[in-house]
Formats: C-alpha cells, structure tokens, sequence
C-alpha cells in the first residue's frame, strides 16, 4: 500500500504515474524516495501496479542510498521483464 510508505518516509516525494503495457497487461508506475525514519537512511523505490481480471499485481523494490545506483536499474529491468502466467 503506497500510503503505508508515505506513513514510514519523512520528505516523501512520488514522481508523476507513468502507464504502460507489460506483457498485454496495462500497468501503472511510479518512481518515489524519502527518508526512513528509523534507519535514518534515503531511500529510492518504485512501484508498479496493475489489475488482470480479479488479480491484482504489484510490484514493489527499494534501496538506500548509495546502493541505489545500482540496484535500481536491475531491480527496474527485474520488474519490466514480467510475464503472466
């Protein structure tokens, strides 16, 4: 739930919602990053999200910072390679 992250994360800022199609499934996305209050560390996510009949998907990743630059490129391409079942 993308409120329990704005509950947990202090300065959390959410980047526009992006649409797109993944495997003939249309999906949102967003990008977001803030504080964690109780690591005291920055952190970079995303989110994508979609619903297929009476299914719901989601998919979620994150990393502190300076991990960040890494991990999030293959942890985005990970999420773009999805494919339904």
């Amino acid at each position: 739930d993308q409120s329990d992250l704005v509950d947990k994360l202090r300065d959390f800022v959410q980047a526009p919602v992006q649409h797109g199609k993944m495997d003939g499934i249309y999906f949102v996305r967003t990008y977001w990053k803030g504080t964690d209050t109780q690591a005291h560390a920055k952190v970079h996510g995303f989110t994508y999200a979609a619903i297929d009949d009476f299914t719901i998907i989601a998919i979620q990743a994150a990393d502190n910072e300076p991990h960040n630059q890494t991990t999030m490129p293959v942890l985005d391409a990970a999420a773009e390679s999805f494919r339904s079942q």
